[in-house]
């Protein structure tokens, strides 16, 4: 009785607003009022998924703060994360300074003038690292022991990863990682 007395006035009070409630007018938000900001003193985690197998778990303007952090696929982890060649200076996740996470990318910057965009590609499985400079992209996987661990082929401007104990054909579980670079 009480179950039924609480729907009823819900009922009442939703039917009361509805008479008196302007209509909303239909406007979409700003997409540049979604951006949430970090820097190094208060990074936060982001996360980006293609609505199937794939997402990407990471740190705005650090480094990763937990094992489930880097780029996931069917539930392995491919790529943990990656550094930068700039030069003569090699950056990492702990020089991030800065970024703005939008619902569709993260802008996130380096402290020697380099800045990346990370966008997940919808359905494909594909993450997408921009820099915003003359870079050389490291991969960076975590949880081998040991090179040997690693098939590593170059296939003219491809670097073709495969973890050796993820059989090659498993459906379950994705073998290769692929590199690709706009420079060649």
């Amino acid at each position: 009785m009480r179950f039924s007395l609480l729907a009823l006035c819900a009922l009442s009070v939703s039917a009361a607003t509805a008479q008196t409630a302007r209509p909303l007018e239909a406007q979409p938000p700003d997409f540049n009022s979604l951006a949430l900001d970090a820097d190094a003193s208060a990074s936060r985690p982001f996360v980006y998924t293609d609505g199937a197998a794939t997402y990407f778990y990471g740190e705005a303007a650090g480094p990763h703060t937990t094992a489930w952090q880097g780029l996931n696929v069917r539930g392995t982890v491919v790529l943990d994360d990656w550094a930068w060649q700039l030069g003569d200076n090699l950056l990492i996740a702990s020089d991030l300074t800065d970024a703005t996470v939008y619902p569709d990318a993260a802008r996130r910057s380096y402290g020697d003038g380099l800045s990346e965009t990370i966008t997940l590609i919808d359905g494909e499985a594909a993450l997408v690292v921009t820099p915003h400079a003359d870079a050389t992209f490291l991969p960076l996987i975590a949880d081998r022991r040991d090179a040997s661990a690693l098939d590593v082929r170059a296939m003219g401007d491809v670097l073709l990863i495969r973890r050796r104990d993820v059989p090659e054909g498993n459906p379950d579980a994705p073998a290769w990682l692929a590199i690709h670079s706009a420079r060649g």
